[in-house]
């Protein structure tokens, strides 16, 4: 099959890893993003969903105040930071280097839909009204169904920022660097109705650096997925989607959910960082 018969829809939370992986796909990509359908909650506790404020007072229950002012940042104020600063250098008539997801839709004339239910019908509806027969999920804080990952021809792959079946869940980098193993990774897998348990269609290890923050290897991970994507769709594109199975014997760090105040406490006490002035420097710089 040529490019043209692939028509890949992106699913994603809009914080700023995506944001980057979006601005490298649309400048590099042979393949069209047909549509972006993006997660229109932060968080959602028994049923129900939470303000900021809410979101604030949960992440730092769970995991402390260094990590959920973290994670506000990189997750819920990514947009925000992304077009202030995108301001400042148009008045010092600088060249803009990342875009927001509103901008480079209506630069590409991508269509967005943002959503609560990433599984209810209107969602469905809409990836039949953009002819989608692939959906790419990153950065994904809803969990996809199997009436919608199955819709599309080629149902669903996800991008994961660790080495499974190793680190499933929530935060891959945190976890790796906690634990000081000697590298990340970097995996996409077919989607399937339980958590980060597909059959993987391509791995890559992703080497830690003493000087890595939780930022610097989130983003080498992330920025790697995007990179490997264009090679995994090529399989789709020529019908050649090699995958095997997650090993259950091949696991020694399990699943895990946010980290608790004692893990970062921990994490923190030990020396690593969650940020630093450089990554924001090397995010942003000319």
């Amino acid at each position: 099959m040529s490019h043209r018969d692939l028509r890949p829809v992106f699913m994603v939370y809009p914080g700023l890893y995506p944001l980057l992986m979006m601005n490298y796909w649309v400048r590099r990509s042979k393949v069209p993003i047909v549509a972006i359908v993006i997660s229109d909650f932060d968080i959602k506790h028994k049923g129900q969903y939470l303000n900021l404020f809410e979101v604030v007072l949960a992440l730092s229950s769970q995991s402390g105040w260094p990590y959920a002012f973290y994670m506000l940042g990189i997750a819920k104020f990514a947009g925000p930071i992304v077009k202030v600063w995108n301001a400042l250098r148009r008045l010092l008539g600088k060249k803009i280097k990342i875009k927001a997801f509103d901008e480079i839709a209506r630069e590409k004339g991508i269509p967005i839909y943002r959503s609560k239910d990433f599984n209810s019908d209107e969602v469905k509806n809409f990836l039949r009204n953009v002819n989608t027969n692939l959906i790419v999920s990153a950065y994904n804080n809803q969990i996809l169904k199997r009436p919608i990952f199955n819709f599309p021809e080629y149902g669903g792959i996800n991008i994961h920022p660790s080495l499974l079946p190793n680190f499933r869940g929530l935060d891959g980098p945190f976890e790796a660097l906690y634990y000081g193993v000697k590298q990340s990774g970097l995996t996409i897998f077919q989607i399937d109705s339980k958590i980060d348990t597909g059959k993987i269609i391509y791995q890559k290890p992703i080497r830690i650096k003493k000087t890595d923050t939780l930022f610097s290897l989130s983003t080498r991970c992330w920025m790697h997925g995007a990179i490997a994507l264009e090679q995994v769709l090529d399989t789709y594109r020529s019908g050649n989607v090699i995958t095997r199975k997650q090993d259950p014997k091949d696991i020694k760090y399990p699943y895990q959910s946010f980290p608790t105040k004692q893990k970062v406490s921990e994490f923190l006490a030990a020396g690593k960082h969650l940020l630093s002035w450089q990554d924001i420097t090397n995010t942003f710089k000319d």
